[in-house]
């Protein structure tokens, strides 16, 4: 199971699911009828790199325009781009990073974490958000156990990364180490105020803790 297993008392599960679902998709965009003037910019500026001798048969633009179609969702374009990108460089952890993006939207999971796992094989130096992204792929997976491993090594790279201590939180609360994960969500409040995922799960949390407490 991926959400958490036990509903608690008096608490909306529709709520609750909003909440999971906005946490278990954090790179989500709604999808865009048209392209917004600083997206048609920045294509336009990718394309004149491309005929560009700054960029000779070179992977970046291909790999920002793909990146760009990501953030718009638009994910077959994407997929084209970022696959003509890996022809150029097999070897750039950042392509199989966006790819590993496309496939977590697409729901192709399992093709996600290898994906990112092989990012992760290809960087000289370890990158947060690839950890991240990999964890967020390994709970969809239903790996929790897998998943926190991911959040607790993308936390060392980044201490203050409020995200990765919401997705070490959010592991931890799937496993049923509650002590443990109320410790994280407020360490990830610490780090972001704002943060209304970790203060919500928070409080489910505590109220689960309790009700185990009361032999409820």
């Amino acid at each position: 199971m991926l959400f958490l297993q036990k509903t608690v008392v008096g608490v909306s599960f529709g709520r609750r699911f909003d909440l999971i679902v906005g946490f278990m998709w954090p790179l989500t965009k709604p999808t865009q009828p048209g392209l917004s003037v600083t997206s048609a910019s920045a294509f336009g500026a990718f394309i004149r790199s491309l005929r560009s001798v700054r960029f000779p048969g070179s992977q970046l633009p291909w790999l920002f325009i793909g990146m760009e179609y990501v953030r718009t969702n638009s994910l077959q374009l994407a997929q084209q781009c970022l696959d003509y990108a890996r022809t150029l460089m097999p070897t750039d952890p950042r392509v199989y990073n966006e790819l590993g993006v496309v496939a977590y939207h697409k729901r192709n999971y399992e093709e996600a974490v290898q994906l990112l796992r092989h990012a992760i094989g290809l960087c000289s130096r370890p990158d947060e958000a690839v950890h991240s992204n990999l964890g967020h792929a390994l709970l969809k997976c239903g790996q929790p156990a897998a998943a926190l491993e991911a959040f607790r090594h993308a936390m060392r790279l980044e201490p203050s990364s409020a995200k990765a201590a919401a997705g070490v939180a959010f592991a931890l609360q799937l496993q049923g180490k509650l002590d443990e994960a109320i410790n994280y969500y407020h360490r990830a409040l610490n780090l972001d105020r704002n943060d209304v995922f970790s203060a919500e799960m928070l409080n489910y949390a505590i109220t689960e803790a309790l009700d185990r407490g009361n032999g409820l």
